[in-house]
Order: structure tokens, then C-alpha cells, then sequence
């Protein structure tokens, strides 16, 4: 059965096209859009801290967004990152920064996969998004 789709109140939508652009542009649709996205996410600034969960990803781990934000990546529990060890997680942080690619880190059958993603804003390294990929 299709999920049920609801429209908002007609009163909560942008009258024009120019209002449109700016909810398109403003930081708070993108940060709703994370948020709620279906793929559990964690979002690292370029220090390796977490500075935000998808509630997805809180209800994968059963915690609270307080559990993570602000903690250096490394101080939070492995198995709500998931990932088998520190060394691997490290070890793909650094590939995915030193080559600005896409790292996918395989765990054991039936077991969730990452996907590290590194933001770049010019030359800089900015933030990294770590996606669970469930199998």
C-alpha cells in the first residue's frame, strides 16, 4: 500500500514564486529536510564533532540528538555509528578526506554498510556525512 501523502494547511505555503526561493534557499528547510530524511545520517564539522543526527539515526540507535551533538565522533559508542572498530572508522575518515571521495565501509552480511561522504567548501576540508546504508 502507497504511504498515505498529506498536504500542509494551504496557509503555510509561500503565495508566490519569490517566497518559494527563499524557503529554497533558507537554512531551515535544508536542516527540516535532513532531519527527517528516511537514511540515518550524522553530520561531522571538519574537527570530526558531530553537529547533527537525523532523527532517523536516532531511532536506529535509540538516543537523543543530546547523546551526539557536540561529541568528537570518536566518543560516542561504536555501535551507534555502526562500525566494527575505531581503527576502521579512522582509516576511512582519512581515505575519504585525503582523496575527497566517497568511501563505502562493507560490514558483515546483514550487518549496515557507511557511506562517508567529505564536504569541501573550495579547498577546505568542511564537514563529512556518514550515511547507514541497511542491508
Amino acid at each position: 500500500m502507497a504511504p498515505q501523502i498529506q498536504s500542509p494547511d494551504d496557509s503555510s505555503l509561500p503565495a508566490n514564486r519569490d517566497e518559494w526561493k527563499a524557503l529554497a534557499t533558507s537554512a531551515a528547510l535544508s536542516e527540516k529536510i535532513f532531519i527527517l530524511t528516511p537514511v540515518p545520517t550524522i553530520i561531522l564539522d571538519s574537527s570530526l564533532r558531530i553537529c547533527e543526527v537525523s532523527d532517523s539515526h536516532l531511532s536506529l540507535t535509540n538516543s537523543t540528538r543530546e547523546d551526539f551533538v557536540g561529541c568528537s565522533i570518536f566518543d560516542v559508542p561504536l555501535s551507534t555509528i555502526p562500525i566494527s572498530s575505531l581503527p576502521v572508522l579512522l582509516g576511512a575518515i582519512r581515505i575519504a578526506v585525503s582523496t575527497k571521495a566517497v568511501q563505502i565501509i562493507g560490514q558483515p552480511l546483514g550487518s549496515p554498510s557507511l557511506t562517508m561522504t567529505p564536504i569541501f567548501a573550495a579547498s577546505s576540508f568542511t564537514y563529512l556525512v556518514i550515511e547507514v546504508i541497511r542491508q
